[in-house]
């Protein structure tokens, strides 16, 4: 299955859903609404997620973005096998 090579948008992450975000990571209890565009952010890496998934080894370039993109970083020769699986990838 081939996919399109589309530009990677990053999601813009407000106040309110940093603290929430620090609040779940912390280990605090939260509430996971979307008063903030929360599960907005997470299936904005979801969505990642699956075209990584679905991006074939022989366009590895278009790997490499969409892991940078997933990871908030990545150095070079990064590499993985998929599928992938994670709730959340930013900056993992």
């Amino acid at each position: 299955m081939m996919t399109e090579d589309k530009p990677i948008a990053k999601p813009i992450i407000d106040d309110a859903t940093r603290e929430k975000m620090a609040l779940m990571f912390s280990g605090e209890v939260y509430l996971p609404d979307d008063v903030d565009g929360f599960f907005d952010l997470q299936a904005a890496q979801r969505d990642l997620q699956l075209e990584l998934n679905a991006t074939p080894l022989t366009n590895p370039k278009r790997r490499t973005e969409l892991m940078q993109a997933f990871f908030g970083a990545a150095g070079e020769g990064l590499y993985l096998e998929c599928p992938v699986s994670a709730n959340w990838g930013s900056n993992t």
